[in-house]
């Protein structure tokens, strides 16, 4: 049996959203800019702004959201700071690799959606 003088702290589920929050930022991008998409096409707009269709201005400010919350979401640390000699460093150095890696694929994730819609989005049947 392993004994530590410190006490165990509770992962609290603050911990795992914030780990596992770029899936929440893509998804939410995925939902803005497909239902950006339907309005679109539903309602005719044709004219953003600054010469964009409504599409690619939906796509534009929404990619701009999301890139820019996954950054911060990678940058920014979840709870307490990393302190050398604590017991629980490996996993919270884990909770900041876990972070960032999904922070990455979500970021590819939200660059592929916007290529996506952009390319397929004007195209309304």
């Amino acid at each position: 049996m392993r004994s530590t003088s410190a006490p165990a702290r509770v992962r609290t589920p603050g911990a795992w959203i914030h780990a596992n929050g770029g899936l929440l930022v893509w998804s939410l991008h995925f939902l803005v800019v497909y239902t950006g998409a339907a309005l679109a096409c539903e309602f005719g707009w044709s004219q953003g702004f600054l010469g964009l269709s409504a599409n690619e201005a939906i796509v534009l400010v929404a990619t701009a959201v999301a890139l820019l919350a996954l950054v911060l979401l990678a940058v920014l640390p979840a709870g307490h700071p990393v302190r050398r000699g604590d017991p629980e460093t490996n996993v919270d150095r884990f909770l900041v690799w876990q972070t960032r890696a999904v922070a990455a694929l979500s970021a590819a994730g939200t660059l592929y959606v916007a290529y996506a819609a952009v390319i397929f989005g004007d195209t309304c049947r």
